[in-house]
């Protein structure tokens, strides 16, 4: 005959270990919840906040805007409070064509400014040299930075081709890689046509 004495029945061994089990499950799924109404709320903020970007978000970004030839064409600006500073990275990319033509040039460059006592000194570093493909003439581009308005940083380019376009656009992203300020960290487009 068998020896039973270390036999449990399901009901007093298999239901405190499915219990713990069953918490476990609550817990995970609940935290998975958490995490999901997150995800939410955050897309839900971005939303909101159309022609506008912060570190928490998406890139400040466009496509296919037109320019008008050996033009300063405003991208977006980002304010800058006293005793502060911040630094961002923007490219841009250009396509021109005058019906024969065609020319496509990449920059990305990086705008680093403060605001010290109430003066506003930004500059423009260019990280990575131009990249030209063209058909035929020369197309450049050059990025820019200085204050606008009163404690608020206005960043540009301007593209200049040597065929006489009828196609000029610009593609464009931006993205705040440091600031001093949480406010510095949010751009608006200036215009927002995409």
């Amino acid at each position: 005959m068998a020896d039973t004495t270390y036999f449990q029945p399901e009901s007093t061994l298999g239901r405190p270990v499915r219990d713990l089990l069953d918490n476990e499950i609550k817990e995970r799924l609940a935290l998975l919840e958490a995490v999901l109404n997150a995800d939410r709320v955050i897309a839900d903020a971005v939303e909101t906040k159309l022609g506008q970007f912060s570190d928490a978000g998406n890139p400040l970004s466009t496509q296919s805007q037109a320019l008008t030839d050996n033009t300063a064409f405003d991208l977006f600006t980002f304010p800058l409070a006293d005793e502060q500073g911040a630094c961002w990275e923007v490219r841009a990319t250009i396509y021109a064509d005058d019906g024969t033509d065609h020319q496509m040039i990449s920059l990305l460059f990086h705008v680093n400014a403060i605001n010290q006592g109430g003066t506003v000194t930004a500059v423009v570093t260019e990280g990575i040299a131009d990249v030209v493909a063209a058909s035929g003439g020369t197309l450049t581009l050059a990025g820019a930075a200085a204050e606008g308005d009163a404690n608020i940083v206005d960043v540009s380019i301007t593209a200049n081709s040597s065929l006489t376009p009828t196609t000029l656009t610009v593609d464009w992203e931006a993205r705040c890689i440091g600031s001093s300020a949480a406010a510095s960290r949010v751009g608006t487009k200036v215009n927002a046509n995409a």
